[in-house]
């Protein structure tokens, strides 16, 4: 064979270099004379032989053509000489008819996704993000699941955590979500679902637990609970099976996983007393999630002796659990009360959500008798047990807490103060909560007790504190909607106060009126600009306020734009020209092209009158000719 190889490698060489270099070759002449003695002893390389001897002796012209015919020979004779294999037992290949996925697509409609999960590099979030928007039946392909189960531990965080979602919602058929920025509207991006279509799970499951390792890496962690999440209850042997050998996050996972049989319980506070680290902390997290009759016991026991276990009760709304609770952080807090000064050490208040049993609002009436002592001590307390009620009226809205709110002395309900805001908001007519808060400090003259307030389809929703509905569509919707609508009197306050912000936030679509009144304050307020020394940094200021003010007319059906942008080069005649620019995009899609030309038009002249021959009247010129806002003769 190495002579073949070699003779392959001169010919390919002189196809590069050409055939006028075949006489300077000496290697190739050398290997003729090793051909001479084997055409001897096969014909075929015989053949060969007489095929270089013609190279050599051929005329010019004719040269290229005995080299491709003896290149053809000997690339013939070197296929029939070649073999491939490897060693090692034969394996059943994984066909899409075997896991019941009889799609199978081209590989070259496959290609960009299998490297996209199997590559570095920036840009392959987009490609995969792209395939479940637009041909999201290609995930069915099993090449691609195998591909998603093996990129779950992708070194792209973000990557990974898609992947994970994709092969969930590949399971239950469930849509994925993304936000994405909206080209049409200023600051108005949305969060929007995509379909997926189902797989068969039992197959992606058996798919998932093939060559696992219950001593692996935090891959087999990620794919345990992929598993759980997927099967729950169902594969709940096999939990148990592994957990004998599982280790580090592996056993975490395993543990985790045990939380979907009650049966279970046992197993886990027998787990309690042997487990440490991160895989103990695990067992009382799983705990407090579960019920049992010997639970109460078991949690009596475990607060007393380790209170920050606490935390992982929050999940029980149950009053024997609120009532556990109370008992055991009276005692504790009590006893930090009467301790010297010191830095303070957690509370666990935050456990005490959907908490509302008599003993609890016991536990909150005395810490609230407490405020001048935790006050001087600089402890949160009052705080965070704000924060629970809040939480507590958004997630459930319970009687008792609400009663217990309104009962409350004045001074209590002032250390409050958001929390009863809250209630009223929840339960009250939008005129009693008018009267009632409307020159509260709870309420700020910059309106900042309206910020956790959203407004959807015409509803007005309280929100809690740091909740984004596109972080994941499992998480439990904590927003409730007010009873009523805001009281207009709200808005004629913001524009007094100049409160944009929570005007953008509030206004409602539905109140043409209401609307009529606010695209006038937006469309106003250019005038109202004192002007600004163009510093670096206040050009952004502009730009966003400008936008704002057009959209909100524009959201508001306020179609007064003639004269808005002349008015804004007026008052800023050194904008940046690229900051004009999107403004003009921005008034052409709102107000029309027609409109957009004639405000271009005054624009263009302004800058021609007033700041003729200098660079910025002669850049901002130049892009309204260049984007056709102004035609050149002008």
């Amino acid at each position: 064979m190495n002579p073949l190889v070699e003779l392959k490698e001169r010919l390919v060489h002189i196809t590069i270099a050409g055939t006028e270099l075949l006489e300077e070759d000496f290697r190739l002449k050398k290997t003729m004379e090793t051909f001479s003695v084997l055409a001897e002893k096969n014909p075929i390389f015989q053949k060969l032989y007489l095929g270089l001897k013609q190279l050599f002796e051929a005329e010019k012209n004719q040269k290229p053509i005995v080299l491709l015919n003896i290149l053809g020979l000997l690339d013939a004779v070197l296929y029939t000489q070649a073999q491939t294999g490897m060693e090692g037992d034969y394996q059943e290949i994984v066909t899409s008819q075997h896991l019941d996925m009889p799609e199978q697509y081209r590989y070259s409609v496959i290609k960009p996704i299998l490297e996209a999960l199997s590559t570095t590099g920036s840009g392959r979030l987009n490609v995969v993000e792209d395939a479940v928007k637009h041909t999201p039946e290609i995930f069915k392909d099993y090449r691609i699941l195998n591909a998603l189960i093996q990129d779950l531990d992708d070194t792209y965080g973000e990557m990974a955590s898609l992947v994970n979602r994709i092969l969930e919602g590949l399971s239950t058929g469930k849509p994925l979500g993304f936000y994405e920025y909206d080209e049409n509207e200023y600051r108005n991006s949305k969060f929007r679902h995509y379909p997926l279509p189902k797989v068969d799970s039992t197959s992606l499951i058996e798919l998932l637990k093939e060559q696992f390792d219950p001593q692996g890496k935090r891959v087999m962690a990620k794919r345990l609970k992929l598993i759980a999440t997927i099967a729950k209850e169902t594969e709940n042997d096999w939990y148990l099976s592994i957990l004998k050998t599982a280790k580090k996050e592996v056993r975490e996972e395993c543990i985790s996983a045990l939380q979907y049989h009650e049966d279970n319980v046992p197993i886990l506070m027998e787990l309690a007393k042997k487990e440490r680290g991160k895989a103990k902390d695990m067992v009382y997290q799983v705990l407090g999630t579960m019920r049992s009759s010997d639970m109460t016991a078991f949690w009596m026991e475990t607060l007393k002796q380790n209170p920050q276990y606490a935390a992982y009760l929050k999940e029980d709304c149950s009053d024997e659990v609120s009532d556990l609770l109370a008992d055991t952080l009276k005692p504790s807090l009590e006893k930090r009360l009467l301790e010297k000064e010191g830095k303070e050490t957690e509370s666990y208040l935050s456990c005490t959500v959907n908490k509302t049993s008599d003993k609890m609002l016991e536990l909150y009436q005395w810490i609230l008798e407490q405020a001048d002592s935790i006050k001087r001590r600089k402890w949160n307390w009052l705080l965070e047990i704000r924060s629970a009620i809040i939480e507590t009226l958004v997630l459930s809205c319970p009687e008792k807490l609400i009663h217990f709110l309104n009962t409350l002395p004045e001074k209590h309900k002032k250390i409050l103060g958001k929390a009863c805001f809250c209630v009223d908001l929840l339960t009250c007519s939008s005129s009693e909560v008018y009267e009632k808060w409307h020159d509260s400090p709870e309420v700020g003259k910059d309106f900042d007790g309206f910020k956790n307030i959203g407004l959807d389809e015409g509803h007005y929703y309280y929100v809690v504190e740091g909740y984004y509905e596109y972080t994941s569509l499992d998480q439990q919707v904590r927003k409730r909607e007010l009873k009523d609508s805001l009281d207009e009197r709200w808005f004629d306050d913001m524009i007094a106060h100049h409160a944009d912000g929570r005007l953008s936030q509030l206004t409602p679509k539905e109140s043409q009126e209401l609307c009529q009144k606010v695209g006038a304050y937006f469309h106003q307020k250019i005038d109202h600009w004192k002007g600004y020394q163009y510093w670096q940094g206040t050009q952004h200021i502009v730009i966003n306020e400008v936008l704002e003010c057009l959209y909100m007319m524009h959201y508001c059906s306020y179609h007064h734009y003639e004269g808005f942008v002349l008015n804004v080069c007026q008052k800023c005649p050194y904008i940046h020209t690229w900051h004009l620019r999107v403004i003009f995009f921005r008034l052409r899609d709102y107000a029309g092209a027609e409109l957009a030309k004639k405000e271009a038009k005054a624009v263009f002249e302004f800058y021609q009158q007033n700041y003729a021959g200098k660079k910025e009247c002669l850049e901002i010129q130049k892009m309204l000719v260049d984007e056709g806002f102004v035609e050149e003769e002008v």
